[in-house]
């Protein structure tokens, strides 16, 4: 490949190159100043940039007070005989009838990524931390968490597992964050941030 850059050429000249989307390495060019029989070698260095973790959950979790729920729940599954599916685009637990069960949430988080560039997600983990923005923390006899995600996985989700204790509801906000262990220098971005409800419905005793 080949691409003239002055012709002719008088003082300076300028060179503008444009890589592909994600390509980080080294690129060598010889210069050849042909009229004077000339050429130079150089190379140019492109540095990886690491890109933001990326994945999806659901804004609103479902479920009734005073027993734990399914020990999985997804949109393909049942639990109790009751459907445990999404509404209006979020996802519904049913909970079942065993004070010392937990909640996990299968799928929760999905379409995780390290990132947009093939060497994100080759060779980068990603893990997430929960924060309670409001609602009791006092309510939760585990609080919920989601599992890490690691690289080279076949699988592109992880589950939500928490446990509540009896007798409490109400809503619980939280941020749900992403990080991934990819080099922040360069600018590189390392966290993504969402957020769900999860909505606990008062049962009457």
């Amino acid at each position: 490949w080949s691409q003239s850059v002055c012709a002719p050429c008088s003082g300076n000249a300028s060179l503008s190159l444009e890589t592909r989307d994600g390509f980080a390495g080294v690129v060598e060019f010889e210069l050849v100043l042909a009229a004077g029989n000339v050429s130079r070698v150089f190379q140019i260095r492109v540095v990886a940039v690491n890109r933001r973790p990326e994945f999806n959950i659901p804004s609103l979790l479902k479920m009734d007070e005073d027993a734990p729920c399914a020990s999985s729940c997804s949109d393909e599954t049942t639990a109790g005989g009751h459907s445990c599916g999404s509404e209006a685009g979020n996802l519904s637990c049913v909970r079942l009838h065993d004070a010392n069960a937990t909640c996990s949430v299968s799928r929760f988080a999905s379409q995780i990524s390290a990132g947009a560039q093939n060497s994100d997600r080759a060779t980068q983990n990603v893990s997430f931390t929960i924060v309670l923005v409001s609602g009791e923390s006092s309510a939760f006899r585990i609080f919920p968490v989601i599992s890490s995600h690691a690289s080279g996985s076949n699988d592109d989700f992880e589950a939500l597992t928490f446990a509540l204790y009896p007798h409490r509801f109400g809503n619980f906000t939280f941020n749900v964050t992403a990080h991934d262990d990819g080099p922040r220098v360069h600018g590189g971005e390392w966290m993504a941030t969402s957020q769900f409800v999860l909505a606990v419905h008062g049962i009457n005793d």
